[in-house]
């Protein structure tokens, strides 16, 4: 009995260097909207409605290089084999 291996989509997405606007911390407003799980959210749409994920987290980097939002999901074996669904 070995552990069953669960099936993850990861999505980076480089955005420029947002430090210029550290104090309004535009990074945590991001996190936010993506990973708020109430009426409407993009979570309850993904779980609910098409039955795709079973959840969703949201990890951001700033660096003087750049800025990145890395969307990560647990898909669903619905959410697998309709991946351009997600993807949408």
């Amino acid at each position: 009995q070995g552990l069953t291996p669960k099936p993850e989509l990861h999505m980076v997405f480089p955005m420029r260097n947002l430090r210029p606007w550290i104090r309004s911390n535009p990074m945590a407003y991001l996190q936010h909207i993506l990973t708020f799980a109430g009426k409407d959210s993009l979570l309850l749409a993904l779980r609910d409605q098409l039955n795709v994920a079973s959840s969703l987290s949201v990890n951001r980097e700033d660096s003087s290089a750049g800025s990145k939002i890395v969307v990560s999901l647990s898909l669903l074996p619905e959410g697998v084999e309709r991946l351009p669904v997600v993807l949408d």
